[in-house]
């Protein structure tokens, strides 16, 4: 999903943002598509070791670390080789982000939960802080 945000932007160029949170929704966005042709194992959101079906994605999230682990399967149509990536997604609580960017020397003038200016709610897809050097 591609958006195009004209608060930050004013109409200088637009900023896309592609939005796979697979954190929060524990599912794919629905412009990419999965096999897999076995099933896999991975922790899930709860910390307990699952077993996924054949054509499952798995998210692999270690709340201790919060990190999110994203293992993309990749099989070329042109019968090529096939390979993973690992991907490791960081994820931040808001009160956690705000205090690390006061430790580093920034204020936060406002935090936004949209590209649009919305408010930050426990549905929000994003948390946007504006900010300066104090």
């Amino acid at each position: 999903m591609f958006r195009r945000s004209t608060a930050l932007s004013a109409g200088r160029y637009p900023i896309p943002n592609l939005d796979l949170n697979y954190a929060a929704t524990g599912a794919l966005s629905g412009i990419e598509t999965f096999t897999r042709a076995s099933s896999a194992w991975a922790f899930n959101q709860t910390g307990t070791l699952s077993q996924y079906a054949a054509n499952t994605p798995r998210f692999d999230y270690d709340p201790a670390r919060q990190v999110l682990f994203v293992t993309m399967e990749f099989e070329p149509v042109d019968g090529s080789a096939p390979w993973r990536v690992l991907l490791a997604h960081r994820q931040f609580f808001p009160q956690e982000l705000e205090a690390l960017l006061a430790y580093n020397g920034f204020l936060v003038d406002e935090v936004h939960g949209g590209f649009e200016g919305e408010p930050l709610d426990r549905g929000s897809d994003v948390a946007l802080f504006s900010c300066r050097v104090a």
